[in-house]
């Protein structure tokens, strides 16, 4: 499992796109603003 956190930039889901499709199970964690 890789845990991905958010920090509200598009970097972040362009790993867990990539990550995906590897076939990885990611998990997406946003941080509080």
């Amino acid at each position: 499992m890789i845990l991905l956190i958010d920090n509200y930039d598009s970097f972040t889901w362009n790993l867990y796109q990539y990550f995906c499709e590897l076939g990885a199970d990611v998990l997406l964690s946003a941080t509080m603003r």
